[in-house]
């Protein structure tokens, strides 16, 4: 290892890790978390999974399409290729 180098601070991948959360990561999270909220709310009010789920799934549809038609990732950003 080089002096001044941290593991610590490294993806799986070798890639220094930046700390910072793109808005790609948070959409990643969103859409599991999308469907979790959905399964509760069902379950507290008394919904049927497949409305829930149905819901769910139009607004998860939304959120995919943003991130791959709407706003897509520009080439290399956020994942360490850039050369700075």
């Amino acid at each position: 290892m080089a002096a001044g180098h941290d593991a610590r601070h490294e993806s799986a991948t070798g890639h220094p890790l930046s700390g910072r959360v793109s808005r790609y990561d948070l959409l990643l999270a969103f859409l599991p978390t999308l469907f979790v909220v959905a399964l509760l709310v069902g379950h507290l009010l008394s919904v049927p999974p497949r409305t829930t789920l149905g819901v769910a799934s139009v607004f998860g549809a939304f959120a995919v399409a943003d991130g791959m038609f709407w706003n897509p990732p520009l080439s290399g950003v956020g994942r360490g290729d850039r050369d700075e």
